[in-house]
């Protein structure tokens, strides 16, 4: 059964907090982007997001982002 309200995270909205679901790429695991995990998006734009995990700011790039899916934290 496929989640509807799973998103990649390269689609998160700005100023929102989500939870992740699914990373598939352990090299970001060190950084926190771990599933389950909540991180928050400050700005996005055609090559990168700028995201937070918990105190921590990261660069992260929308081809990385893409593959890393997320869920709305309401």
């Amino acid at each position: 059964m496929i989640n509807e309200n799973l998103i990649p995270l390269s689609k998160a909205v700005i100023n929102c907090k989500y939870k992740i679901v699914d990373n598939p790429n352990q090299k970001y695991f060190e950084l926190g982007l771990y599933n389950g995990s909540e991180i928050n998006v400050f700005k996005t734009n055609d090559r990168n997001l700028v995201i937070a995990v918990g105190a921590s700011r990261y660069i992260l790039p929308q081809k990385v982002a893409k593959d890393i899916m997320v869920m709305k934290v309401e």
